[in-house]
């Protein structure tokens, strides 16, 4: 009985015949793709956010506090409205929406 010690050459021109190769680059271009997509996004949602002066910091906190809530990361979007991420509230973290009034208008758990 004779063995082919070559079996991964044998399988290679296996594959070369059946068109795997080509698939596996074409998926390779897929995920390539798609990461430099995502990182694209990735830049352009922060992008997005404003800058917050020491005034606007204030209030939103203030505002949050009156729902006994603290800490947490304060983004502001292009529209003037505030986010809160990672909030402290009764030993949970969520996420705060609030208005440009300052207005809470979403608390959601995270």
């Amino acid at each position: 009985m004779v063995i082919d010690m070559d079996i991964l050459g044998t399988f290679t021109k296996l594959w070369s015949c059946a068109g795997i190769q080509k698939q596996e680059y074409d998926m390779k271009k897929v995920l390539v793709s798609t990461i430099v997509l995502l990182t694209a996004l990735s830049h352009t949602a922060n992008a997005a956010s404003v800058a917050i002066s020491d005034d606007e910091t204030a209030q939103v906190n203030k505002a949050i506090t009156a729902w006994g809530c603290d800490g947490g990361v304060i983004f502001k979007s292009p529209s003037g409205e505030f986010e809160v991420e990672d909030a402290t509230c009764h030993g949970g973290n969520y996420e705060i929406e609030l208005g440009p009034d300052f207005v809470v208008t979403s608390i959601e758990l995270e």
